[in-house]
């Protein structure tokens, strides 16, 4: 059984060079600024059941910031992005989600993720920018 450790903020990415980094720089500066997040990659730990571990986490946070770009997108198998997302959004007290779209990304009109967020405000986080511009969220 996952440890409960009162996540607030899940941050979810698409894995991949340009958003792994970033969701731990992410991470960092949230924490350091009070908030206990939760990131795959650091809070799962070794021998742990990381599907059981991933979904406790889903559900106790009530923040989902998405790293979106085409990785995020297409990663619709079961524990993948788009499925989070899902799940984020229908549970019985549903998570607020807060999109970033990375590096010029746009979420095509007709896709799965489209249905998911198409009407939520999102914030845009190029390379060469700081994690600073992007918590304007």
């Amino acid at each position: 059984m996952p440890r409960q450790r009162n996540h607030q903020v899940f941050i979810r990415y698409g894995r991949g060079e340009a958003s792994s980094p970033r969701a731990k720089m992410l991470k960092e500066f949230l924490e350091n600024a009070g908030f206990n997040c939760f990131l795959d990659v650091d809070d799962i730990i070794t021998g742990e059941q990381w599907k059981e571990a991933l979904l406790s986490a889903l559900d106790e946070c009530s923040v989902m910031i998405a790293l979106v770009n085409d990785k995020f997108a297409k990663s619709d198998h079961a524990y993948g992005c788009l499925a989070e997302v899902k799940r984020a959004k229908d549970r019985e007290k549903p998570m607020a989600i807060m999109p970033v779209l990375l590096d010029g990304y746009d979420i095509e009109a007709e896709s799965e993720l489209m249905r998911l967020v198409g009407g939520l405000q999102y914030q845009r986080w190029y390379l060469n920018s700081s994690h600073h511009d992007v918590l304007a969220l």
